[in-house]
């Protein structure tokens, strides 16, 4: 018998199990709660990202050097 393909296939399908477990305590069940948890993730996503200026290339660069020097 291939103990070895047997051991490496309970192995994954154990950690298959665990990474859906963690995954369900984490993600709410409630469908109400699980819109409000991807809101809230999808905003703090939102907000990390740089938002595009007008002021063109120069200009964000020149703003980049001003905040690097009252640092």
């Amino acid at each position: 018998m291939p103990w070895a393909a047997l051991l490496s296939y309970t192995i994954v399908a154990a950690l298959l199990t665990t990474v859906v477990a963690i995954l369900q305590i984490v993600v709410p069940q409630d469908s109400h709660d699980k819109v409000l948890w991807w809101n809230t993730l999808l905003r703090w996503r939102r907000n990390r990202t740089e938002k595009p200026t007008e002021l063109g290339v120069e200009g964000r660069c020149r703003q980049h050097l001003r905040r690097r020097r009252h640092r």
